[in-house]
């Protein structure tokens, strides 16, 4: 009898656990601002020089990223251009801004 009751016990905190979980709603993933990638012509398809916030204007012709989102506290500053290529998340706009 002593057996069953601590064999229950057991799964009683087992279950609960697990339950604790299962149920626990995941927070949703917040988004900085747009960040947008700066160049020179010279520079437009090799530039890793990022400033938060969209700028005004058009980006400029260029096959790397121009503007992007990504996720909150993510610095493009401090990643690789293909980094930033690969976690870049929303629109993603190519080109570049004049700097």
């Amino acid at each position: 009898m002593r057996k069953i009751k601590s064999n229950l016990t057991l799964f009683a905190m087992l279950l609960g656990i697990s339950a604790a979980f299962a149920f626990k709603t995941p927070e949703p993933k917040k988004f900085a601002s747009v960040w947008r990638r700066i160049a020179t012509s010279s520079t437009r398809e090799t530039s890793n020089s990022w400033m938060q916030g969209s700028g005004s204007g058009n980006c400029v012709s260029a096959t790397k990223i121009c503007t992007a989102s990504f996720a909150d506290g993510y610095d493009p500053n401090q990643h690789t251009l293909q980094e930033n290529t690969d976690n870049a998340e929303g629109t993603v706009n190519l080109g570049y801004k004049a700097n």
